[in-house]
């Protein structure tokens, strides 16, 4: 007979771009006045490319190790504005990323190593990049038709994404701890002439 296992015997993982300061800096800057939203934590923002879930010790070990033969070069994101899922009765804020056809072949790579090493089914949903800025419990529409006028406005900012990370995350009361438990390097692609 198989024994269930604990929390402690298990880690919620996933695989994500960080952004660096200055990107948080900026979004943390469209998140405010708006009341009755749990805005994430500045050091949080980040850009999920695949939630894996809870998954046992060993196999944690097995996904960090496969995620090294990921070969991918670094490549350029921008941000291009801010939108609204509204999944009632609440809804999620957040800021878009300009399509970029480098982070989706990124994507494909780790959902083909996470089916052959874990065997985690690829997701059949539209991958739609984004930046959770904060969450509604109960969407309020006036609020969110603020937040929509917010969205007219200009948010253009760029970055290098240099690596990707596998964290795992530990819901708490106060927000989502997150543990970075492995970085990959993505290949720099700049020719160095000597």
């Amino acid at each position: 007979m198989f024994e269930k296992q604990t929390k402690e015997q298990t880690k919620r993982l996933f695989i994500a771009l960080e952004l660096p300061a200055p990107i948080r800096l900026l979004l943390s800057e469209r998140q405010k006045g708006l009341t009755n939203v749990n805005w994430a934590a500045l050091d949080n923002l980040h850009l999920t490319l695949r939630f894996i879930g809870s998954v046992s010790l060993e196999l944690t070990w097995a996904i960090a190790v496969a995620l090294t033969e990921i070969d991918a070069k670094n490549f350029y994101l921008e941000l291009n504005g801010l939108g609204i899922f509204e999944r009632r009765p609440g809804a999620v804020l957040w800021a878009s990323l300009a399509p970029s056809p480098a982070l989706n072949a990124l994507k494909r790579l780790i959902d083909e190593v996470l089916k052959k090493i874990a065997s985690l089914k690829i997701p059949t949903e539209l991958f739609r990049p984004h930046v959770t800025l904060g969450r509604m419990k109960r969407a309020e529409r006036h609020l969110l038709k603020t937040f929509a006028t917010e969205s007219q406005k200009p948010l253009k900012a760029g970055f290098k994404a240099t690596s990707f990370v596998l964290f795992s995350s530990l819901l708490r009361p106060e927000g989502a701890v997150y543990t970075l438990e492995r970085r990959y390097l993505l290949k720099d692609d700049s020719i160095i002439v000597k």
